[in-house]
């Protein structure tokens, strides 16, 4: 059965609440309250079409169920996996999702040594609050070797849904069918296959920025608000094949910005001259 999200274009970027992860009293979750239920999802004003569609929330949610349940392992996994979730573009959002890792570490632990080198790295990248290599503050992911191999899906079921949303594509409009690329996308950075939705955010983003519309076409006209918020929808994807692969958020927004360029102008540069100082290397 096609899914009733996949029949309509959304037409806002989802706003979520904003989360706090701090301890609370109580037994059985290790002191964490369960505020999945606090990541909702903003509706357009006919309140048809939800937009926010990674799993952020539901792997906080299973974080939590399986620090109460004693599986360490996993709630270490949802711990990072709601981390590479989050949305990237408020600074809001990113100390909550390193708050609640650092949480989930600290008491999947037993100690505080593994949860505070994560919230060092997550913010500050390998270099460190210093932002200088080579100092004492320096640093390496300490989830690097964390498996998110409870978050992948039954590769049958990937490809029912990944036909699912082709099938849908075909009936599209040529204008609309790279927003069908994101949606494929997003369904696999959620089932942890981050090099699968870097190619489709890619193509996404590529042809989108090529058909760039005005900002009065964008206002005026349905198919190029559409181009632009795909884009939108192409950028937020590559936000998380990012953390997926660096393991911090640090330098996030250079990066989609080197990704947007990069697909505007290719490796020669805006000049569109090659050897010129203006050169781009592929961000991917």
């Amino acid at each position: 059965m096609v899914r009733w999200r996949y029949l309509l274009l959304p037409l806002a970027i989802c706003v979520l609440m904003p989360l706090s992860a701090v301890p609370v009293d109580g037994d059985g979750d290790g002191g964490l309250r369960n505020d999945s239920a606090d990541v909702i999802l903003s509706l357009d004003m006919t309140g048809t079409q939800d937009a926010w569609q990674l799993e952020y929330g539901q792997a906080r949610s299973r974080a939590v169920a399986a620090l109460g349940t004693g599986n360490k392992d996993l709630a270490v996994q949802a711990a990072k996996m709601q981390f590479i979730l989050c949305p990237f573009n408020d600074p809001e959002y990113t100390a909550a999702s390193v708050e609640f890792a650092r949480s989930i570490l600290a008491q999947a632990d037993g100690a505080p040594d593994r949860a505070e080198r994560f919230e060092r790295f997550a913010l500050y990248g390998p270099n460190g609050p210093d932002g200088k290599a080579g100092t004492d503050d320096d640093g390496a992911d300490p989830l690097a070797q964390v498996s998110l191999g409870a978050f992948r899906r039954d590769e049958r079921l990937a490809r029912q849904r990944d036909d699912e949303i082709l099938a849908l594509a075909a009936l599209a409009p040529s204008w609309a069918r790279q927003w069908y690329n994101t949606e494929r996308g997003y369904e696999r950075v959620n089932s942890a296959d981050f090099e699968g939705g870097a190619r489709l955010f890619v193509e996404a983003l590529a042809d989108s920025a090529h058909s760039k519309p005005s900002p009065q076409a964008q206002t005026e006209d349905w198919s190029a608000r559409v181009v632009t918020y795909t884009m939108d929808r192409a950028k937020v994807g590559l936000g998380v094949v990012y953390k997926a692969r660096t393991g911090t958020a640090y330098g996030i927004e250079e990066f989609v910005a080197r990704c947007v360029k990069f697909v505007e102008y290719g490796a020669a540069g805006e000049d569109g001259k090659p050897g010129t100082a203006d050169d781009l290397c592929a961000p991917l």
